[in-house]
């Protein structure tokens, strides 16, 4: 299975596995700064960053889903 986001200016698929709890494994590409920022805000909310990326990734398949993704703002 693999989710593809086209209403971006980067269009970007995600390989999906689906585990025995019904959530799936993601790879994700980032830079060396992106990572970075996202450890940081990860340690600011004091969950771990794979919460972090969890909860940023459901949010934008959600918004992806509804229709309602916000234009990239680069």
């Amino acid at each position: 299975m693999r989710y593809h986001v086209t209403n971006t200016d980067n269009p970007v698929d995600f390989p999906l596995t689906e585990p025995a709890d019904g959530r799936a494994t993601v790879e994700v590409e980032l830079d060396d700064h992106e990572w970075y920022e996202l450890m940081k805000l990860a340690h600011q909310r004091d969950i771990t960053l794979n919460q972090l990326v969890e909860q940023i990734l459901r949010e934008f398949i959600q918004q992806h889903q509804n229709g309602t993704l916000s234009e990239p703002t680069v």
